[in-house]
């Protein structure tokens, strides 16, 4: 929430670990969905940082933000 983390994990381990709020946006980030204000067409926001939507990873973002 307050800045950046270094891991030996990869992000796929990572990504398997965390609950399922977490969702995968982009080959380097994991977001908490429950933290998302706002979702543009290549970016997200959250506590106003822009996160970059990944091209690979819009379908499933989208359908995710969609069963909620």
């Amino acid at each position: 929430e307050n800045g950046q983390t270094l891991s030996l994990v990869t992000m796929k381990d990572l990504e398997n670990r965390l609950p399922g709020e977490f969702i995968r946006v982009h080959r380097s980030y994991l977001v908490n969905s429950k933290k998302i204000q706002v979702i543009n067409q290549d970016e997200l926001l959250i506590q106003d940082k822009s996160i970059p939507i990944g091209e690979k990873y819009k379908a499933l973002l989208m359908k995710f933000v969609k069963a909620f």
